[in-house]
């Protein structure tokens, strides 16, 4: 408390005062000394010296301090001392300290400044731990030392951006992005930091973008010594060398420099760089290129790094030795034959052969030949060492061997069971590339079950029902992998509309047949149109339909007829049936699964799901012959039609030998009455062997020459000479003979007649009698027809 008491003299008017007494009691303020301030660089190096200054208004304020992370008190002793000067700490510490004033009341409050020792990663470390940091993530407080190896080009708020790596070269660097100088101090210009620069800086590393490791903005320096450059030169900057004689040249080096030196050549394929003696390296050509040799001497005690390089240009000035592949790329399929590529060789250069999988392909060395062991990939080499005249070359291309195809298959793949027989035969998988690990399944087991590994079958016929057995091979290195499937169909044959007992077209009509999936058979007679309209039977106008009779009529009447829907899915029936596109189907005779449906109002079927051939018209004409080609599988047994194929030609005949069936795409010449027949269509039949006819696609024409086909003479039916550029029709059959032998040959039956074969001029057959026409016997055979073991042969 303040007592304050005034004295002098007064009176009622003007006052006046003469002094002022301040008097103290013992109730005075208590008054605190302001804090100090603790001063230092942290984090530091090796020491750092930390400073403890009083405030303005505590000057002459006594400082107390501690190093032990005690509080201080205003009394020295063994662990709180009294400031006098800047001290230095050599280790972490955590510096307390307080002020007093002798006239204050109190000391002030304490404060606290811990100074951190760190100890600084190598580059190479600092890479690590940015390498396993996911894309932009950072780790804090890093302390890396390095040495600059890329200056900042530019300054920018006080910051350079700039590199740093473990030797000064520029390999496995890190970058410093807009860092800053001496304990955050901003940088003056760009040239504040300089490439040998040793530092240590101190920041958050960064894997930028997953792609830049960094120290992220914000970083500072903790330390920078730039050191002078040394002398540092060589005695040639380039120099053009000989590939051949792998020809050197040495250069010399000035240095004062007292670091490391190194050397190194940027492509030793083309020169490569060693030290000869004190300050002196040999270059030695090893291919023709470019390269550069540079010589290096890393940062020292006294220097920065520094290098120098020689640009080495090695001519090889002998000719190309010519040899290539016209392909870079070659395929070939597992089990398919195959030769190398030929190499063009100009210069007959000898060359040495290589693969580079050898597991793939082994390449003979000296011939090439090549032995292929797996599906794969691998590199063909051919390669010429060089020589004085020649340069040494590589030829190489890619050698692709594809995985072949499993090749499984059943040659029946559809077969209908009458309810309980068990006489079924389940077919044999047709593996040609016997392969092992096929396994088996059914998918109905209540018809059918089978052994997954032999793939024998067990069925049940005692109930109707359908069952798909699948044949199934995973694939290996080799091959790729397959299936193959039959269906079993078991049927009650007793069953109207079922496959085994189709209804018939006037059943569909008088109500006889109803439901869904139900057979019906019947002959296409052409295009519904409408109900009280005849069949359109040409100038179609559409896939959609066509019209089913029981009987075939070539002027069909629409009361005896039905309309058989032919949906738009699947595709596969209006390609395969839509008139349209198929005017000749008009007159085969079908078998139908669909759904009986009223079409066009009229009692019809639709939802067409299968349509099969069972037997197709073949016309003959008045001669009492034609020729096709079959589009099915085909029976001629009891259809009142013979067969025919062409298996000899003499100069005056063709001989034809008769066949009772045969598969699809066989050209053959017809024998029957003149009119219609049916053929029927099976599901399989034997090939036909040893048939010279051959099948027209519509493009094949005349050449006047070579080319015969089916024709008349004079009442007698045989093959002639077809004129330049006549078309044969498409679906017809014609023989090709080497040379012109007749313009017309008639049919011959006998065998002993018929020549055998048709022999190319330059053919020699041993240990036989020869024969002219005339029965001279000769060495050798002749143009023309020769008599060859009793037999005829036409040599063209």
């Amino acid at each position: 408390m303040t007592l304050v008491t005034f004295k002098g003299n007064h009176s009622s008017g003007n006052k006046t005062i003469n002094s002022i007494v301040v008097t103290y009691s013992a109730s005075a303020v208590e008054v605190t000394t302001e804090a100090p301030t603790i001063s230092g660089n942290t984090p530091f190096l090796s020491s750092t010296t930390v400073t403890i200054t009083n405030a303005l208004s505590a000057d002459g304020a006594a400082i107390y301090y501690t190093l032990n992370g005690e509080a201080p008190t205003t009394t020295t002793s063994a662990t709180c001392f009294a400031y006098s000067a800047p001290f230095t700490v050599e280790a972490t510490t955590t510096v307390k300290a307080i002020a007093k004033h002798e006239d204050d009341t109190n000391a002030s409050s304490v404060v606290s400044q811990t100074f951190t020792k760190v100890t600084p990663k190598t580059v190479a470390e600092a890479l690590t731990a940015i390498d396993a940091l996911p894309s932009n993530g950072t780790i804090a407080n890093q302390c890396v030392s390095g040495i600059v190896c890329t200056a900042g080009a530019s300054l920018s708020s006080g910051a350079i951006t700039y590199y740093i790596s473990a030797d000064g070269n520029e390999t496995n660097r890190l970058q410093v992005y807009r860092g800053k100088g001496l304990y955050n101090a901003a940088f003056e210009a760009a040239g504040d930091i300089a490439v040998g620069d040793e530092v240590v800086v101190y920041g958050t590393l960064k894997n930028y973008n997953g792609t830049t490791p960094e120290f992220d903005a914000g970083s500072y320096l903790l330390s920078q010594v730039t050191k002078p450059a040394p002398t540092f030169s060589l005695d040639k900057t380039e120099a053009t060398l000989d590939a051949y004689t792998h020809g050197t040249v040495d250069v010399t080096l000035t240095t004062n420099t007292d670091g490391l030196i190194s050397c190194e050549s940027s492509n030793t394929d083309v020169a490569t760089v060693a030290l000869k003696s004190a300050g002196v390296y040999t270059i030695t050509a090893q291919s023709e290129g470019s390269a550069t040799i540079t010589i290096r001497s890393a940062a020292s005690a006294n220097y920065k790094s520094a290098s120098a390089t020689v640009a080495i240009t090695v001519e090889d000035n002998r000719a190309d030795a010519g040899i290539s592949f016209a392909e870079d790329e070659e395929e070939t399929t597992w089990g398919e034959s195959y030769s190398t590529q030929a190499l063009t060789n100009t210069n007959s250069v000898a060359v040495t052969w290589s693969s580079t999988d050898e597991t793939v392909a082994t390449v003979n060395s000296t011939t090439g030949a090549i032995t292929i062991l797996k599906a794969g990939s691998t590199d063909i080499k051919a390669t010429f060492a060089g020589d004085a005249t020649y340069k040494a070359t590589v030829a190489s291309y890619t050698l692709t061997v594809n995985k072949a195809e499993a090749g499984i298959s059943y040659s029946e793949t559809s077969f209908d069971v009458e309810l309980n027989d068990d006489s079924f035969v389940a077919p044999t998988l047709n593996n040609p590339n016997a392969l092992e690990g096929i396994t088996y399944t059914s998918n109905n087991g209540t018809v059918a079950t089978v052994n997954a590994t032999t793939g024998a079958l067990s069925l049940v016929t005692t109930a109707e029902g359908t069952v798909k057995i699948t044949a199934t091979f995973a694939g290996n290195d080799n091959y790729k992998s397959g299936s193959a499937n039959y269906t079993i169909t078991v049927i009650d044959p007793t069953r109207k509309g079922s496959k085994l007992n189709p209804y018939t077209v006037a059943e569909v009509i008088d109500g006889t047949a109803t439901g869904t999936g139900i057979y019906v058979k019947g002959y296409i007679v052409g295009e519904f149109v409408g109900k009280t309209t005849n069949p359109r039977t040409s100038g179609f106008s559409g896939n959609s339909n066509f019209a089913l009779a029981d009987e075939f009529s070539s002027s069909p009447a629409v009361a005896n007829c039905i309309p058989v829907e032919l949906p738009s899915s699947p595709a596969v029936l209006r390609t395969n049936w839509g008139l349209l596109s198929n005017p000749d189907k008009v007159g085969y005779e079908v078998l139908i699964k669909a759904n009986r449906q009223d079409y066009f109002s009229v009692p019809g079927i639709k939802g067409t799901s299968e349509v099969s051939a069972v037997s197709v018209p073949v016309t003959v004409s008045a001669a009492g012959y034609t020729t096709i080609t079959t589009k099915y599988p085909v029976s001629f047994d009891g259809t009142g039609v013979t067969a025919y194929k062409a298996t000899a030609v003499n100069p005056t005949t063709i001989h034809l030998e008769e066949v009772e069936e045969a598969p699809a795409s066989t050209p053959l010449v017809i024998k029957a009455a003149a009119g219609t027949h049916m053929i029927d269509v099976v599901k399989s039949a034997s090939a036909v062997t040893g048939n010279l006819l051959q099948s027209s696609d519509g493009s094949v024409t005349g050449d006047g020459s070579t080319i015969y086909a089916l024709g008349k003479k004079d009442d007698v039916v045989g093959f002639y000479l077809v004129g330049d550029d006549v078309a044969i029709p498409a679906g017809k059959a014609y023989i090709t003979i080497p040379t012109s032998v007749k313009e017309f040959l008639t049919f011959d039956f006998d065998d002993a007649t018929a020549i055998a074969k048709i022999q190319d001029s330059g053919s020699k057959i041993q240990d036989s009698e020869i024969f002219n026409l005339a029965g001279q016997k000769m060495s050798k055979l002749q143009k023309g027809v020769n008599i060859v073991n009793g037999k005829k042969v036409l040599v063209k």
